[in-house]
């Protein structure tokens, strides 16, 4: 599924320490907040987690790399390489030889190919159309999925701080609430975080 939730309502109560299954009130909330914050973290690291159900085309637009000598083309997050095909301008399929997905070890470090490199004759800067399955394999990142439950955790509190603020400054546990993701979410996704974001 593309733009999933990353963790489940389960997960969140036991993260929670909700014991009591009959303690069910709170749950539809909860589920929204999963969902809002599984978002966020897809904005913070300007890419999401999830993955199409069928093969399905996009368009990338074609830039010449002095730097390589070819056309490159940003493209979204591919991992699952089943049936994958480029074509330029709506001409015939490219070959395997005239293309290479970058970066060149991604599928070795666990991580999806984020551009091509066309090594074919181009006949000026077109556009490149990609049928595939587009996404990540599952499962995403552990550290993508605790983030989700970091985040949740922090808008299930920001509900009892209407004005931003939870605990108390006589006891010295007032902490501000403020509009922006949790600040331990940024070092557990740094290594995730893209460059460029291509669909959204």
């Amino acid at each position: 599924m593309w733009k999933p939730v990353y963790a489940s309502l389960a997960e969140m109560r036991d993260w929670l320490r909700i014991r009591e299954v009959a303690d069910t009130d709170d749950d539809a909330l909860l589920g929204l907040k999963l969902s809002a914050a599984s978002r966020a973290v897809d904005g913070s690291c300007r890419r999401q987690f999830g993955k199409v159900d069928s093969a399905v085309s996009r368009s990338y637009e074609l830039r010449w790399s002095r730097t390589r000598c070819a056309y490159t083309a940003e493209i979204d997050d591919i991992m699952d390489l089943t049936d994958v095909e480029f074509t330029i301008d709506g001409a015939a399929a490219l070959a395997a030889a005239d293309y290479s997905l970058r970066p060149r070890n991604a599928l070795a470090d666990g991580k999806p190919y984020t551009y091509i490199v066309v090594t074919a004759s181009v006949p000026g800067d077109g556009i490149l159309a990609g049928f595939g399955l587009w996404g990540w394999n599952a499962p995403w990142p552990d550290e993508v999925k605790e983030s989700t439950l970091l985040q949740t955790s922090r808008l299930n509190i920001r509900r009892d701080s209407p004005y931003g603020v939870a605990g108390g400054s006589d006891s010295g546990t007032e902490l501000r609430l403020l509009a922006r993701l949790d600040p331990d979410i940024a070092p557990l996704v740094h290594d995730l975080v893209r460059a460029g974001w291509v669909a959204r």
